[in-house]
Formats: structure tokens, sequence, C-alpha cells
């Protein structure tokens, strides 16, 4: 499992999200050669976390 934060003074978060997960999605399908799928999504603040788990 991987967890990355990003955090953004934008006032919309889930835009923030889903720009978080489309770009990390694809890094991390190169980086490991894996596909991934997101499995938590929480807000804390100005900051938006996104788990990602990485499929075999």
């Amino acid at each position: 499992m991987i967890t990355i934060r990003s955090c953004s003074e934008l006032n919309d978060k889930h835009v923030i999200e889903a720009l978080m997960i489309e770009y990390y999605m694809g890094f991390l399908h190169q980086v490991l050669n894996s596909n991934v799928e997101v499995v938590n999504r929480s807000y804390e603040g100005d900051c938006v976390s996104v788990s990602f788990k990485v499929l075999k």
C-alpha cells in the first residue's frame, strides 16, 4: 500500500484529488510496472491523502 498526501490552497479539494489520482496511477504504473487501485481517500485541512494498492 502506498499513501500520497498533497496540500494546496485551492478551494476545491475534489479537483486536487482527481488530478492526484490520475497522475499517480500513471506514475506508479510506470515505476512499479504494475497496476494500482485507489483504496482510500481522506481530507485533513487543506490536504488530500490518497492510498493506492499495488496489484500483481
